[in-house]
Parts: C-alpha cells; sequence; structure tokens
C-alpha cells in the first residue's frame, strides 16, 4: 500500500486456523531493501471481502468500511515507526518495523549484567593480564572480594544475584557492617574491601549499566596503624642469638635480611631460591665483599639493587 526505492508495505488476507469458519485475518507485509515481514493485525474479515490487487475492501458494506478503515490506520502507523526510526537515528530494517510494531525496542538489546555476574567478568578479565599488567595477589583481592559481596547478597536479599539498580546507599552501609560485625574484618580491611567494589560499581557506570555513583556520599576512611618496631639493641640480640634449628636459623637470617636491606618480606618470597643463601653465607662468615641482589618490582620501574645486609651491619 506504501512503496517507494527501498520501502514497501503491502496488506493481505490469510486464512484462519480456528473455529470460526469463512474468516481470514489480514496481514502486512513490510519490505526493506528487499528484506520482508509479515506482521499480524488483529483485523479479521469474510474470506473473500478483501481484494489484494486493489488493497481493500470493493463492498460497500459495513464491515467492509470498517476493515479499510483499519488498513489504513496499520499502514500509518508502519509508516510513523519507519520515520520515526529515521528521526532517532537507528538503521531501517524490516526487523527494525516489526520489533516497534510489536511494543520491543527497534534492536534486540543484550540482557544487562548483574552485579555477581559482572563483578565475575571483571575478575576474569584481570585473570587474563596476570603478568602483564597486575599481579596475581591483586587477583586473589578481587576474587575474595567477590566472594564477600556474594555472600552478603544471599544472607540480605535471599537470592544469589541481584541489579545493579538495587544497589543504593543503604546497601554500601550494610555491606560495610556486615563485614565488621559477621565477616570480622578490621576498619581498614573493611574499608579495602569497599574500595574493590567501587571500582566495580565505577565501571558500571561507565558502561551505562547505572547512571548514578550510590557510593557518592560514602566516605572511605583508613585509621592510622601504629607499628611495632625492634630497637637496635634488640636487633643485636637478635643477631647474636644461637640457634640450633637450622629451618629457624634461616628464618632469623632472612629477617634479619630484610631488616638491612629494607627488602620487603613480599618480595624476598619471590627472589630465586638460591638467592636465598646469601644471607646465611654473609651472617656466619662475616664476608665484607659488596655483593647485591637484583630482581624487577612489579610495580617498579626498572631494577632495583638490595646491597647485601652485612656490609651494612658494618656501617650500622
Amino acid at each position: 500500500m506504501t512503496s517507494n526505492a527501498n520501502f514497501n508495505v503491502r496488506f493481505m488476507p490469510r486464512a484462519m486456523r480456528s473455529e470460526e469458519q469463512n474468516k481470514d485475518r489480514i496481514y502486512a507485509r513490510v519490505t526493506v531493501d528487499g528484506q520482508r515481514v509479515e506482521i499480524s493485525t488483529s483485523q479479521t474479515t469474510t474470506s473473500g471481502l478483501f481484494n489484494s490487487r486493489a488493497q481493500r475492501c470493493l463492498d460497500n458494506s459495513k464491515e467492509a468500511r470498517q476493515v479499510n478503515e483499519s488498513i489504513n490506520l496499520y499502514n500509518f502507523k508502519i509508516n510513523e515507526i519507519r520515520q520515526h526510526l529515521l528521526r532517532s537515528g537507528h538503521v531501517v530494517t524490516a526487523e527494525a518495523i516489526r520489533r516497534v510494531f510489536n511494543g520491543k525496542s527497534a534492536v534486540e538489546e543484550e540482557p544487562i549484567p548483574t552485579v555477581i555476574q559482572f563483578y565475575h567478568e571483571h575478575n576474569e578479565r584481570m585473570k587474563s593480564l596476570i603478568g602483564i599488567d597486575i599481579k596475581a595477589a591483586t587477583h586473589e583481592r578481587h576474587e575474595t572480594s567477590l566472594k564477600h559481596v556474594n555472600d552478603f547478597i544471599r544472607m540480605r536479599f535471599k537470592k544469589d544475584d541481584i541489579d545493579f539498580n538495587e544497589v543504593t546507599y543503604s546497601f554500601v552501609t550494610d555491606y560495610e557492617h556486615y563485614l565488621k560485625v559477621v565477616r570480622k574484618c578490621n576498619h581498614n580491611t573493611t574499608m579495602k574491601y569497599i574500595k574493590n567494589f567501587g571500582k566495580i560499581v565505577r565501571l558500571a557506570i561507565s558502561e551505562r549499566i547505572i547512571v548514578f555513583n550510590p557510593m557518592d556520599k560514602f566516605k572511605v576512611t583508613y585509621k592510622p596503624v601504629k607499628r611495632q618496631v625492634l630497637t637496635q639493641e634488640e636487633i643485636k640480640l637478635l643477631i647474636a642469638l644461637e640457634i640450633d634449628d637450622e629451618r629457624l636459623n634461616r628464618v632469623r637470617d632472612l629477617f634479619l635480611f630484610c631488616i638491612y636491606t629494607g627488602l620487603a618480606f613480599v618480595d624476598l618470597s619471590k627472589t630465586k631460591s638460591h638467592l636465598s643463601h646469601w644471607p646465611t653465607y654473609f651472617c656466619h662468615h662475616g664476608n665484607t665483599e659488596r655483593r647485591s641482589a637484583f630482581r624487577s618490582r612489579f610495580k617498579d620501574v626498572g631494577t632495583q639493587q638490595y646491597p647485601n645486609h652485612s656490609t651494612l651491619r658494618q656501617s650500622a
């Protein structure tokens, strides 16, 4: 009924498969760029009343006038849908017109990810970057954080997952309470878990899953931690201590190595095994030769040099 170079609408009757005999249902065939779909209308008519060539009922009966009026309305609606798609910047296809006609979106939208699903996908991407951009420990922290969020959702909502629109400011404060009371986390650990979850919320905002940040008014604060340190006298006592157990002796030497070099335990634990013998050799043989252990720290640029502790001990 409507036609141009790449858009065409025609109506046609189809016999109804029902108990009603001698009845047809009117279908609209929409063609766009050679692709066509058929749209079922709610209009029925007596078989043989609708003329497909004329695209209308030629009879002058009340039923014929009513069918012709409906055909005009359906034709107008389909053309309006096409114009709306053009104005909104959508690609006009026959399928898009049918979807909008049936009350759906112009294109089939991907399902919006839920909180746990989105967090899990984030962790999987992070896992693939281990050794490239992130450390395994960072991924492990987010895995632990994901478990805590999942357990909290199960406890509060009695289900395995929720939509992001259910993440509100009260969700965040209740999660804080859960970590401190149920999980027995201290304040700073609780803040770290909430900060991890905050990253997921910001990613969801970036991907337009949600439009506002429920954590905007939540302040992540940390309490100062007073660490006990050894005095110089205590270190000297530790050096002079005779230890018969070889394993404990090695632990003492590695600990002293960390003290005098400033090497963090996490870095020492990743040092090659043959380097771990150096502290014992220096400690018991008094070797004053200037030696150093080299290794690349993941978060630092280049290679860091740690002088051996025996040299530093002599200057202490």
